[in-house]
């Protein structure tokens, strides 16, 4: 997928996270993870531009488990840093959008471990749609595990994510904070989602939408 097809599917594979978070009250947690895979859907095509220069390949290394955990440490060690420079690591962590929480200090490393993790393996799984697909463990960059339902640049499925990607968070908000709303309805919602969006990416209907789109656009 491309970057704005990484970028809306990420946003869909981090809706359960922020659903649970939502259903718990650390509703913050959850958008720490919004924001982390908001602006690193493509990191792991870093791969692209180091190939210019190293023996690294695209869909190696920095598409497998080691390369998220890895990086996932190291977002956690810098903004951990940059957060804790600028508040009192000694009592609890308190600022700007989390002036409402308190989180204590290990608590908010851990979700920023996972929320770097996440961020790689949500694009590995963006990845999987394709039909090369991704050895999540080896850094071989011959055919790996795919569900192959569409090419990397497929503009219907890349534009379209968007759209399920931001409706599936606006979703587990809604639900998740929202008493009146049965708490089953976001599971049913967002499978149900997935569904319609690989009908919808794999028959002409998309396409046919997406050229209605770019004419009244």
């Amino acid at each position: 997928m491309h970057r704005n097809g990484h970028f809306g599917l990420n946003l869909y594979l981090t809706a359960p996270i922020v659903f649970v978070t939502g259903l718990f009250g650390v509703l913050e947690i959850g958008l720490v993870f919004v924001i982390t895979s908001a602006i690193f859907p493509s990191l792991p095509d870093i791969d692209l531009s180091l190939s210019k220069y190293s023996s690294i390949k695209h869909r190696g290394i920095t598409h497998t488990v080691w390369f998220g955990l890895v990086f996932g440490f190291i977002y956690m060690l810098v903004l951990g840093s940059i957060l804790f420079y600028i508040t009192n690591p000694f009592k609890v962590v308190s600022f700007g959008i989390f002036e409402n929480s308190q989180f204590s200090v290990g608590l908010l490393l851990l979700s920023l471990f996972f929320a770097g993790f996440c961020a790689v393996i949500f694009h590995l799984i963006g990845d999987v749609f394709t039909p090369t697909g991704v050895n999540f463990f080896s850094r071989d960059n011959s055919y790996g595990f795919s569900i192959n339902q569409f090419y990397a640049s497929n503009e219907v499925a890349n534009r379209s994510a968007i759209v399920i990607g931001i409706l599936s968070l606006v979703l587990a908000v809604s639900v998740s904070v929202n008493e009146f709303i049965p708490v089953y309805m976001f599971p049913v919602v967002y499978i149900s989602g997935l569904l319609v969006w690989l009908v919808f990416v794999r028959t002409f209907i998309g396409k046919y939408t997406m050229k209605l789109f770019d004419f009244f656009t």
